[in-house]
């Protein structure tokens, strides 16, 4: 019995910093349909693209959908006091939220993103070369990809 009160203890003290470990907590995923996008207005269509940022809304913090990565950049074009570390955007490939800062742009055909801008995010280079070689597109970073006015002429 007296084996089994060392097991026990590393067990609990293991759950225990599992559950104090910091996980950052994000927006929850968007929902095609009943989601909208606070830039345009659009219900989601696609859960893989899109893009959030947290903003203050009021007197609270709350997060923000947008349904295309072009309309958070529209967005934040009027509102400069957002740091690119603050938004996040849809991976592509894992329907997953991924820091916008260091994620990989696929500018694609405009058909695949509901408001035309063919911007598709992915976590590596590496996934977003792949994209390309499959599909077409180029790959480019965030400050390479062209202006919201630029996509919608």
């Amino acid at each position: 019995m007296s084996a089994i009160r060392p097991a026990v203890c590393v067990v609990l003290a293991a759950a225990l910093a599992a559950c104090s470990a910091h996980v950052p907590e994000g927006p929850p995923p968007p929902r095609a349909g009943i989601d909208v996008c606070a830039g345009c207005g659009m219900a989601f269509s696609d859960t893989r693209v899109g893009a959030a940022v947290r903003a203050s809304e009021g007197d609270r913090m709350a997060w923000l959908l947008f349904d295309d990565i072009d309309c958070l950049r529209r967005w934040g074009s009027g509102h400069p006091g957002i740091a690119n570390g603050a938004a996040l955007v849809r991976d592509h490939a894992r329907d997953a939220w991924i820091d916008a800062g260091t994620a990989s742009l696929v500018r694609a055909d405009a058909s695949l993103t509901p408001m035309g801008s063919g911007l598709l995010a992915f976590a590596s280079l590496e996934e977003a070369h792949a994209f390309v070689k499959e599909h077409g597109g180029a790959a480019v970073r965030w400050d390479e990809a062209p202006s919201p006015i630029e996509v919608h002429r």
